[in-house]
């Protein structure tokens, strides 16, 4: 089953996916993608489509896909790992986080916004890999990836007097 996903040629996000109508309906054009996104006439001549192998839907679309030359293919992964996720703070109150991006269409970066408990820190890359140490206090950190570029899994990790 196929599926045809429509994005905007500036920014390359895609704005919807739809599946190949089931029985002897043809594919949606390029007119019918933008009338269901809501596109404007103005901004029509920005619109582009692509087509995929498997039947999807927009919201797994933007999670798992992203246009790269024109094509959709499978947004890289960031693993996120921690060197302890139980931290005794009355010994060391740090521990150290490391990412790792990994696929096939990586885009061309430096660095990456993060967040720990929704605060935004910068993690600096060399090679698509980066390290941090953070200091913490009693509690439960939530350390997940601010970027929607990428497909990533949040971890956990608890800091206890």
């Amino acid at each position: 089953m196929f599926s045809k996903i429509l994005y905007d040629t500036r920014t390359n996000k895609i704005l919807r996916c739809q599946p190949k109508p089931h029985g002897s309906a043809p594919m949606p054009s390029l007119n019918g993608l933008c009338k269901s996104a809501r596109i404007s006439e103005e901004e029509k001549q920005y619109m582009a489509v692509t087509e995929i192998e498997s039947e999807m839907l927009t919201n797994q679309a933007q999670k798992e896909l992203m246009i790269f030359n024109g094509n959709a293919v499978p947004k890289p992964e960031l693993i996120i790992i921690s060197d302890k996720y139980k931290i005794n703070i009355s010994n060391d109150p740090t521990f150290i986080i490391t990412i790792k991006i990994k696929g096939k269409h990586k885009p061309d970066i430096s660095n990456i916004e993060m967040l720990i408990n929704e605060i935004s820190f910068n993690m600096p890359l060399d090679n698509y890999q980066g390290s941090k140490t953070i200091e913490v206090e009693e509690g439960r950190y939530t350390i997940v990836c601010d970027d929607d570029k990428f497909i990533s899994e949040s971890i956990e990790v608890v800091a206890v007097e």
